[in-house]
């Protein structure tokens, strides 16, 4: 959660370095999470430590990938992780449908995988250039990487504008 609460701070120096400190439990040929690191004065005390598990993939999600589920809208503020050329979420589900990101340095891409029967057609808006897309299912939408917010066409009136 430190890493989230940097990267909202746009504080990346100190996100980097506790995104980082993670890795430093990570285990074994199985990658097995532990409380602490194994090399510390304690051991691994705690092995298939599952908390840090969830712990990184908020970092990844809700801290890199700056994702907020909100009562009439998603916003995204997306960041590149440290150390790597691109990254991406598959298979996010939000308003009974299924959405694959995949972000680059410059770019953004927003799949709609799945819409399920019934679902409201969901809608993509870019800040930096105030672009409006529909989604549609398989076709891929690339954006200048920052600000987006995805909503559902009926609740497009209810936005409310993204705070920087």
């Amino acid at each position: 959660m430190h890493t989230v609460g940097w990267l909202e701070l746009d504080n990346f120096t100190h996100a980097e370095d506790m995104f980082t400190m993670m890795f430093r439990n990570i285990n074994g040929p199985f990658k097995i999470f532990s409380e602490k690191p194994a090399t510390g004065p304690d051991g691994m005390r705690a092995t298939n430590f599952i908390t840090l598990a969830g712990g990184m993939l908020q970092a990844l999600i809700f801290g890199y990938g700056g994702i907020r589920v909100r009562p009439y809208q998603m916003d995204m503020r997306p960041q590149i992780l440290p150390n790597v050329s691109s990254w991406s979420i598959d298979g996010f589900k939000y308003r009974n449908s299924a959405l694959s990101f995949d972000f680059r340095p410059a770019n953004l891409t927003v799949t709609l995988t799945r819409r399920n029967p019934g679902a409201h057609s969901l809608i993509l808006l870019t800040h930096i250039d105030d672009g409006r897309y529909e989604l549609t299912e398989d076709s891929p939408i690339v954006v200048v990487r920052g600000p987006v917010t995805i909503v559902t066409e009926p609740d497009e009136p209810f936005l409310t504008h993204y705070q920087s």
